[in-house]
């Protein structure tokens, strides 16, 4: 065995067997191989660039933390719960950081591509097993290219969610470059309106939970200063609520150029 105590130094150039125990620091200037490993009593510090602001320690009992320039950058705690940022992580990743006017982000980067390439995604997968490790199908938000980003008239993405149903992704809902929606539309170029809705059984629903009294329905406004100027919708489909009739009813009306029809379609 040896021991150094009190700052003591020495220098030995061969393996050493047995135990090694230095109660203050140990400094080696070339490579050191521990067959068994350190242990390192709570609360100290191994140190990496031979300042005393960047290190790991053990903070408590279970608890790992990285410090770089001083301050925690990752703590790993008991639950294997990781903080980027954050001391005590109450979830499996936590991000946090505290700085006014800054953003707290998640940053996920596919740099591969060139010319024509325009099948690079990023992705974000949400998986649900069926109690045991066995895989199942995941659910997933999607960014990827809609051009080969090759110029800044290229650089086009869209962003989609997938769903699971019967064990089986699939492409649920897409928002394009221009910002249009399709629903159930699995491609960028197939959604021609800003609002698309694609199926074989395809429907827009309006629900109100009030059977006695509210108006639903489709207003359309030809201005450029809409909500600012008030009350200016000159065009309109309404579902309005018929109090006086058996549960449910409603009266369908057509409000054409601001005035709303005397006589609606009772449905």
């Amino acid at each position: 065995d040896l021991k150094v105590e009190g700052g003591g130094s020495f220098t030995y150039d061969e393996i050493i067997e047995g135990t090694f125990n230095a109660t203050g620091n140990a400094t080696f200037s070339g490579n050191a191989s521990f067959a068994e490993g350190i242990i390192l009593p709570t609360t100290k510090l191994i140190y990496f660039d031979g300042g005393d602001n960047t290190f790991i320690r053990e903070n408590g009992a279970d608890t790992l933390q990285f410090y770089t320039g001083g301050s925690n950058a990752l703590t790993i705690n008991a639950s294997q719960n990781v903080g980027i940022g954050d001391s005590s992580p109450g979830y499996p990743l936590e991000i946090n950081k505290s700085t006014d006017g800054a953003m707290a982000g998640l940053a996920i980067k596919n740099t591969a591509g060139g010319s024509s390439s325009t099948n690079e995604t990023s992705e974000i997968y949400l998986q649900l097993n069926n109690g045991s490790d066995s895989n199942t199908s995941t659910s997933k938000i999607t960014v990827g290219k809609e051009a080969d980003h090759t110029t800044s008239a290229n650089v086009d993405t869209y962003m989609a969610f997938s769903t699971v149903l019967n064990d089986s992704t699939t492409e649920r809902m897409r928002i394009t470059s221009a910002g249009k929606v399709g629903i159930n539309a699995s491609s960028s170029s197939s959604i021609a309106g800003d609002l698309q809705i694609q199926g074989t059984s395809s429907r827009l629903r309006f629900y109100s939970n009030d059977q006695d009294a509210g108006t639903m329905g489709v207003e359309f406004s030809h201005r450029n200063d809409y909500p600012a100027a008030g009350n200016i919708v000159k065009t309109a489909i309404l579902s309005v609520a018929d109090s006086s009739a058996a549960y449910g009813r409603s009266d369908l009306h057509f409000v054409l150029d601001g005035v709303q029809d005397v006589n609606p379609y009772t449905v």
